[in-house]
This record gives structure tokens, sequence and C-alpha cells, in this order.
């Protein structure tokens, strides 16, 4: 403790500011934290009704040393060393423990060399429970301006809601569910029923690393045995060309592509946009795009059409292709090529894995390709024809 009063005072004075303008509000902090009897001596040695921080720290390195003086030649009682906690003072709360600040036994200084004030290091700081910030359903009945002041009161961040630090220190990697930005979704402006709604959201990593995957596809589940409106549509920019993994998704409002595939194809940004992603529950969060504009043709190469897309990190996880011997067999008596079945998927542009999807077509691209003509594969499958080619949709009887 000692150590890093020592450490930030040093911060403040490299930054210019002055002992006078934060000793006042310091020095009583400091000493809150301290044991009774050591606030009554440093009280004796003051020479002054003002509070002096360099007079304080003076008068601690001096009862250390002294201690750590006394330990030299002190032998111990036994194998077992006593080890005592100081109460802390709660600010949001005006009762102090008592029969702990009390007891028979003895506080000393030597706690400020090695130890630290015992807490619920886990337990929530609103209500002291032990359960996630996010999970506290005391903390989700409160405005945002409630709960920024119980945060202010026991001196915790307004980013991730831990103690001893300010926002502007913190150097949590949370991101809000919410609106994406660098906070728990907790002190979020959103409205606070998407929250109540929510009050199970995670906020440990593997979430947060599930929400930088930022998949854009309406339905992401992945089964063997349903197929979704995949195609292989070609992709020209200037003089590249490259065969890329496509799939339409009426649950989408707008068309993507992958970044990795704006990239290889040296894609020129036509402008920028920020848009508001509806996500399952109730969820939102805004995120900005860059906008192109590519030139999609089909694999006979009788049909172009220009669309207009955003960027999106990545679209969805890679989806299986049709396997069903007899629906691939009932593709070729109807005389349909599917090119995401008959195409060898080594020729297409892929990152990671050949069955990586890099463009979606929404709602907005996908109304002026479907040509209307349907053949029924089987009660629960059917084959879908576009002016980029046919397209598969629905669930097979192979699982």
């Amino acid at each position: 403790m000692f150590d890093n009063i020592q450490t930030e005072i040093r911060s403040l004075e490299s930054l210019n500011v002055l002992k006078e303008t934060y000793q006042n509000l310091l020095c009583p902090l400091l000493l809150k934290c301290l044991p009774p009897d050591l606030v009554l001596e440093y009280n004796k040695s003051m020479k002054s009704d003002k509070y002096e921080i360099n007079e304080l720290v003076d008068f601690l390195s001096i009862q250390l040393k002294a201690k750590e003086r006394s330990l030299m030649y002190a032998s111990p009682v036994s194998s077992k060393k006593e080890k005592y906690s100081y109460p802390r003072y709660d600010s949001s709360s005006e009762k102090i423990n008592n029969s702990r600040c009390f007891s028979s036994k003895r506080f000393s200084s030597s706690d400020l060399i090695s130890s630290e004030i015992k807490t619920k290091t886990n337990a929530c700081i609103f209500c002291n429970e032990f359960h996630a910030v996010g999970d506290c359903n005391y903390a989700l009945s409160l405005s945002l301006e409630q709960r920024k002041k119980i945060l202010s009161k026991k001196a915790a961040c307004f980013i991730c809601a831990k103690p001893f630090h300010l926002a502007k220190f913190c150097k949590s990697k949370i991101v809000c569910t919410l609106c994406g930005k660098r906070h728990l979704s907790i002190l979020c402006n959103q409205d606070n029923s998407v929250l109540k709604n929510n009050t199970h959201l995670n906020e440990n990593k593997d979430d947060n690393n599930l929400l930088n995957e930022n998949f854009t596809l309406a339905n992401n589940l992945c089964s063997s045995e349903v197929y979704l409106q995949a195609l292989i549509v070609s992709v020209e920019n200037n003089d590249l060309k490259h065969y890329v993994r496509s799939i339409i998704d009426l649950g989408s409002q707008r068309s993507y592509v992958s970044k990795y595939v704006a990239d290889v194809m040296k894609l020129k940004c036509v402008g920028e946009q920020t848009v508001t992603h509806g996500l399952f529950g109730g969820l939102k969060r805004r995120e900005n795009h860059k906008k192109y504009s590519i030139e999609l043709r089909n694999t006979e190469n009788n049909f172009s059409c220009n669309v207009e897309v955003m960027d999106q990190n990545k679209i969805c996880t890679s989806l299986p292709k049709l396997k069903d011997p007899k629906n691939i067999e009932e593709l070729k008596q109807l005389g349909i090529f599917a090119s995401d079945i008959c195409l060898n998927e080594n020729l297409c542009l892929y990152e990671n894995d050949p069955k990586e999807i890099h463009i979606l077509l929404g709602a907005d691209t996908a109304a002026r390709l479907f040509t209307g003509e349907i053949k029924n594969l089987s009660p629960d499958l059917i084959a879908m024809n576009t002016k980029l080619g046919w397209t598969v949709i629905g669930r097979s009887g192979i699982t």
C-alpha cells in the first residue's frame, strides 16, 4: 500500500499537479484505510490542523522502518504467523464494524509492508453478493446515474466497475454488447429495458472474442443437413478476377463483403456508413462500415450486375455443401447446374477454409436476382434459379 501511495504521488508530480490541489482530499481517504491506533498516532504528531501529504508519507515511512527493525529482533511465538486484516471503511455505508476495529487483537503498521486490505474481491460492486456485475438485478433496477454514483463512492472504474483506478487508466478490453464501445453493458447509455431482458450476459473473455468475430448472417447455426442459398459468383475489379463463395440471405437488409476479399481484390472505397445492427434477443449495436461497389458475374459469364456492399470482418462460419447423392443425381437429370455443388471449391478465393462465405447478398440485392423458377427435389428441399445461378435451400434426407 505504501509503495502504491508513493507511486501515485510521483505520477501526479510528473504531471505538474500541485500537492495543494489534492492533499486535502487524499489524506482523509488514506487515513480511513489505516488501523485506528496508527491514525491516532498520526493525529498526535500533526503540527497544524491542515493535512500535508508529505507529512503523512514521512510519518508512514518512519512507522514502517521502525516496524521492520522490530521484526528483525522479534522471535516467532509459533511456526504459524498470525495474520491480521484491517477493516476498510466502506464509503457506501455510514457504519464501521466496531467489533473488528476495537477487538482484543492489537493492530500494527506491519500490514502496510506487504498485506493488502482483505475485501470481497469477487463480490459485486453494487450489492456485495458473489456474482458477475452484469448479472446484478439490484443494479438493473437502478438508473445509470445511480449506478455511476455508487461507483464514484467506492472509487470504482466507469469502464470495468473494478475499484482503485480511474477509467482513463483502465486496461480492460471489455466490449459493450449494446453499443460496441469499451465498457460493461450495465454501464451503457442504451435503454435499461434491453439490459433487463438480457441479465445473463457474460462479460468474460470468451464472450468478448465471440462478439469481436462480428458474424453477419441472420441465422448462423451450421447444420450438416440444412442448406442455405449458397452459390459461387465471379468478382471482377480492374484486372483482378476471382470466384467467391456467396450466400443469399433475406434476413439481412444490406449486402456485405468480407474485409479479406476487399483487400485481396483491392476494392476502392466509395464511402462510409454507420449502421445499427439489430441482433437476436433485441440487442442493438452501432458499427461503421466502408462501402464498395463490386461487379458480380455468374459462372456462365452471361449475366453481370453491380452491387453496393459494406465490409465486414467475417460473414459467417463455413457452410456445408449438398452431399446427398440422390439429390445431386436428380439435379443432373433436371439439367440444373448448381455452381456451389458442381464447381471445385478450391477454385474459390478463401482465407482458411474453402467452405468460407465471403459475400452476403441481402434483401436489397436479392429482389432483382430471383427469376421465379423453382424445382422441387424433395418435400423439404428445393432448387431455386437466380440470375447468378441455381441455388439449393432446405433440408436434405442425409444426416
